[in-house]
């Protein structure tokens, strides 16, 4: 007796769909202390990303951003936003080079009001442009941030920069993370990052 035509797709779409589900595992969080900062940072891990996230003290970022021609008002604002420095690698197993791909708009942190968009880097610098920051301190601003946008393509590939999580900002925050892998999404909740005094 033959099965209905239905039946056969919907079994075939069942165990592909637990294929690919198998083939993803959790990611793990973990705390780390190999910071500049000598804070605690934290490590996000699966099969085939790591997302470094560390707190950089606010005299760090403040003695960044004043070397770099930022005025005193500008350099407390950037400080203020509660800076980290993230490092996001690809790992997936060499022979498969799972392109892993990251846009830090899909990012959302809740700091008690609700989950929000990270502010985007270039209000920043345009803000800071409106301020009279100079073209050197901006473009500064630019390479020492995380690109918005970025792809690792080969297994090694590695990216870092600073990330301004926001003014409004006390205390703990979660953040919800986003990242692709192969065009896939995944998504992982961090809690209780913190924000350096």
């Amino acid at each position: 007796m033959r099965k209905p035509l239905n039946l056969i797709r919907l079994s075939t779409l069942a165990i592909i769909t637990l294929m690919i589900s198998g083939l993803a595992t959790a990611a793990t969080i973990s705390r780390h202390d190999e910071t500049a900062s000598g804070l605690q940072g934290w490590r996000v891990l699966d099969e085939n990303i790591k997302i470094e996230l560390n707190p950089l003290q606010k005299d760090q970022v403040r003695a960044f951003y004043l070397g770099r021609g930022f005025s005193e008002s500008v350099t407390q604002q950037i400080a203020a936003s509660c800076v980290y420095q993230a490092v996001i690698e690809n790992i997936s197993v060499p022979s498969m080079n799972k392109r892993v791909e990251v846009n830090l708009s899909d990012w959302r942190v809740d700091s008690g009001a609700g989950f929000a968009a990270l502010p985007l880097k270039d209000v920043w610098m345009d803000e800071w442009a409106e301020s009279g920051a100079s073209a050197p301190s901006i473009l500064a601003f630019k390479w020492a941030t995380f690109p918005w946008q970025q792809s690792f393509k080969l297994t090694g590939d590695y990216g870092w920069g600073m990330i301004l999580f926001g003014r409004k900002i006390n205390g703990t925050f979660d953040l919800q993370l986003k990242w692709y892998t192969d065009g896939l999404p995944v998504e992982q909740l961090v809690q209780g990052l913190s924000c350096p005094d």
